[in-house]
C-alpha cells in the first residue's frame, strides 16, 4: 500500500494499482468534498485509476457534496468505481443516489471490501 494523502477526515492510497479513497469521518459536507477533490488533483497528473471509495464510516453526505463528487469534475481520473459500505442504511442511500444521479463511469456497490477489489481487478475493460 502506498499512501498518497493521509488526513483526519479521509485518506487516498494505492492498493495493487487501485486508487482508494477512504472516508474517516461520519459527515461529508461541500467544503470537505472540495478539499478531497483538490487533494486528488494534486497527484492525479491526468492519470485514470480503477477506484474504490470506502464510505463505511460515513453516516451523512450533504446533497451539494454528493452532487460535486458525482459531477464530471468529481469523477475526473476515475476509470471505474467500486463503492464499499458495511451499513445497510448506507447501501440503501447509495443505491438510491446511483439511481437518481446516473454515474458517468461504471460503478458498483459492495458490502465486502475484498469483493470490491476483486471486481475492479478482474472486470476492467
Amino acid at each position: 500500500m502506498k499512501i498518497l494523502i493521509d488526513k483526519k477526515e479521509y485518506s487516498y492510497y494505492l492498493e495493487d494499482d487501485i486508487l482508494v479513497l477512504k472516508y474517516n469521518t461520519s459527515h461529508v459536507n461541500f467544503d470537505l468534498a472540495l478539499k478531497i477533490l483538490d487533494d486528488k488533483f494534486s497527484f492525479l497528473n491526468n492519470a485514470k485509476y480503477l477506484t474504490l471509495i470506502d464510505v463505511s464510516n460515513v453516516k451523512f453526505f450533504d446533497s451539494k457534496a454528493k452532487q460535486l463528487l458525482a459531477s464530471k469534475r468529481g469523477i475526473e481520473g476515475v476509470e471505474k468505481c467500486a463503492i464499499h459500505t458495511s451499513s445497510i442504511l448506507e447501501k440503501v442511500m447509495v443505491n438510491f443516489f446511483l439511481l437518481i444521479e446516473k454515474p458517468q463511469v461504471e460503478t458498483k456497490l459492495f458490502s465486502n471490501y475484498e469483493s470490491a477489489i476483486e471486481w475492479l481487478k478482474h472486470n476492467n475493460f
